[in-house]
């Protein structure tokens, strides 16, 4: 039996576009363990500019290591993984530039938002991916006010993220990465601690994303968001 099944959902697909774009991310017979423990096992797949796919499958099947290699946060232990043609492992990641330019180009929102929330203030911390990408002052503060309307952050701006439910961590979590504006949006489990009411934004949002171009990978066991945004699903047997 195949370690990852490719399934295909119909009326997703932008015509004309998605199927003849390039191949952005591509997995090349990718293998990966943590010590003796194998999770990754020969894992081949590739993504085109503005697709919408889902990493779909039950838990430790390795769809949150996948994220993190397409992201370049762990490297194959075998096979080989690029992005837009070039080969992305530790030596390629070691040239500043390309790590950089990797993760202006790519915005990963992780399972759990204390991970990358460290800023003093809500404002401060969706200000800091755009500050750190060189734009002016102006810009930065035009997206910042995007993000604190598009979430119904503003009454939380000044407040630090540590003081946050888990829920409103997930908002300003996404709301950082969104603020970047970067070409692929992979995000693990995104509907996690959001209401129901953050969560058919959240999916509205990505569908508009999607529909103008960005690509969307996202780890998920919610079949309705699979359903209502992916046009692909690679399903991980673990």
């Amino acid at each position: 039996m195949e370690y990852l099944e490719h399934l295909e959902h119909a009326g997703h697909e932008k015509p004309g576009r998605s199927n003849e774009a390039p191949v952005l991310i591509e997995f090349d017979h990718v293998s990966f363990g943590y010590e003796d423990e194998p999770v990754l096992d020969d894992v081949s797949f590739a993504i085109r500019q503005g697709q919408a796919v889902a990493l779909t499958g039950p838990n430790g099947c390795g769809k949150s290591t996948a994220l993190r290699l397409i992201n370049g946060l762990l490297f194959a232990k075998s096979g080989e993984y690029r992005f837009d043609g070039q080969k992305v492992d530790a030596a390629a990641m070691k040239n500043q530039t390309f790590a950089k330019r990797l993760h202006q180009r790519i915005g990963f929102v992780f399972q759990n938002p204390d991970t990358q929330l460290f800023c003093p203030s809500v404002q401060e911390e969706i200000a800091f991916g755009p500050r750190q990408m060189g734009l002016s002052e102006e810009e930065v503060q035009r997206r910042v006010d995007d993000m604190l309307d598009m979430f119904d952050l503003r009454k939380l701006a000044k407040r630090a993220p540590y003081r946050l439910s888990g829920g409103e961590k997930h908002k300003v979590a996404i709301a950082c990465v969104l603020s970047m504006n970067p070409d692929v949006i992979v995000l693990d489990e995104p509907t996690n601690g959001l209401d129901q009411k953050t969560q058919r934004l959240l999916t509205r949002t990505l569908h508009d994303l999607n529909f103008a171009g960005k690509t969307v990978v996202l780890s998920t066991h919610d079949h309705d968001l699979v359903m209502d945004l992916a046009a692909r699903e690679l399903r991980m047997r673990g």
